[in-house]
């Protein structure tokens, strides 16, 4: 692993680690800075051992390197110290020569020079020389016995010896004294130094604390806001989703509606077939009193089957939520009124094919023909009713779905 990519995931797994959370006392607090601290230079401790440690590695493979390429150099090394030698001894040479008439130049100086001396009055200045030393000597002898007997005197006078020990106490004294507040002074200035670099401490770690503290109430501010956001961005994603699941699941009811709506009317569209096939078969029997009966009977039934149609629309109302309420009552009356019409024509059929029973043949062909006529205008309005019913249910499926749509899209 190379140092940047150590160092890389060092720190990213020092920022993984760094979750920083308010203590609930200053104790605990600068515990827990001490704590971090000492981690810190235990990791800083680590990279540099680690750092260390890639650079010796690498210096061990520069030498080695260094040894293997020395062969292939040995030659040209040879080379350049034998020329380097012959240098070296041109040199030497012209050093010699250029010192060689140095030395000849100056023996020939010396050589004037003693020539150009006088060469009378040598002996008495001589004999003055030796004088003056004499008296010097003999100045320096008596100094030294003056001063010896001046000891010998010191040593041997009493009172001397008395005010030399006074002295000495006193100085001592003195001296003792002036250590001593010396020390005590330097002392004060030294307690006086310690206090003022503990006060100098104190507001240095007070605002490491301070700026500590600030740092920590920033983060935790950025992650309230941040926290805050989120939860507003969630909040607004699970309204979206509701809503549009409450859309889904409206027009998927809707369509559902549809569905059975065009399921309704395809059952009445057969049921017509199916009544189309009995007029059919009723007409081919040729009996009047019959077929009036069955006629009868099949006008009930097809009151019977449009009572279940109203029934079905009744329940598909009811299952609709509470919008647009005036137009579903609207639905709804219809649907009551209409039920209600086919109770009644239901009720005057089975009155009349009570009455079908004291009818003779004659009769009956002609009560036939005019309740016939009857029975096409009464077939005519309901299925107009049941037309609009229908249209109405179904204009109102689409436009819920239509609206649907539009408010998801």
């Amino acid at each position: 692993m190379s140092i940047g990519s150590w160092r890389s995931s060092g720190s990213s797994n020092v920022h993984l680690r760094r979750r920083h959370i308010l203590p609930k006392s200053e104790k605990e607090f600068l515990e827990e800075f001490y704590i971090r601290r000492r981690e810190n230079k235990a990791r800083e401790q680590e990279f540099w051992s680690h750092t260390s440690n890639y650079f010796n590695k690498a210096e061990r493979e520069s030498k080695k390197w260094d040894r293997l390429e020395m062969c292939s150099v040995v030659s040209e090394k040879t080379h350049r110290e034998s020329q380097r030698r012959e240098i070296q001894k041109a040199q030497l040479l012209v050093r010699r020569e250029r010192l060689k008439k140095l030395l000849t130049n100056e023996a020939k100086s010396f050589e004037e020079e003693l020539l150009s001396l006088p060469r009378t009055g040598g002996m008495e200045g001589l004999r003055d020389e030796r004088q003056f030393l004499r008296a010097l000597k003999e100045q320096e002898s008596r100094e030294n016995a003056r001063l010896k007997m001046e000891q010998h005197w010191k040593l041997n006078n009493p009172e001397f010896r008395e005010l030399t020990t006074k002295k000495h106490r006193s100085m001592v004294v003195e001296a003792w004294s002036k250590q001593c507040e010396d020390k005590k002074l330097l002392a004060e200035e030294e307690k006086k130094k310690q206090e003022a670099e503990k006060q100098l401490e104190e507001v240095r770690r007070r605002q490491e604390e301070e700026h500590i503290l600030k740092i920590e109430r920033e983060k935790e501010n950025r992650l309230y806001e941040w926290k805050n956001i989120l939860l507003d961005q969630t909040q607004s994603l699970r309204e979206k989703k509701k809503r549009e699941e409450e859309l889904d699941f409206n027009i998927s009811l809707e369509l559902i509606k549809k569905n059975e709506l065009n399921d309704l009317h395809d059952q009445m569209k057969k049921v017509e077939e199916i009544r189309q096939k009995k007029e059919l078969g009723n007409y081919l029997r040729r009996q009047s009193r019959l077929k009036l009966r069955a006629r009868a009977q099949q006008i009930q039934d097809e009151l019977e089957e449009d009572k279940r149609f109203l029934e079905k629309l009744k329940l598909l109302e009811v299952k609709e939520s509470q919008e647009k309420e005036a137009s579903k009552q609207r639905i709804m009356d219809d649907i009551i009124w209409m039920n209600q019409v086919l109770s009644d024509q239901k009720v005057e059929e089975m009155r009349r094919e009570k009455e079908l029973d004291n009818l003779f043949s004659e009769e009956a062909s002609k009560l036939w023909y005019r309740q016939e006529q009857i029975w096409s205008k009464e077939k005519s309005a309901r299925e107009s009713l049941m037309k609009d019913i229908m249209s109405n249910v179904q204009e109102q499926i689409e436009s819920k779905i239509k609206g649907n749509f539009d408010f998801r899209f």
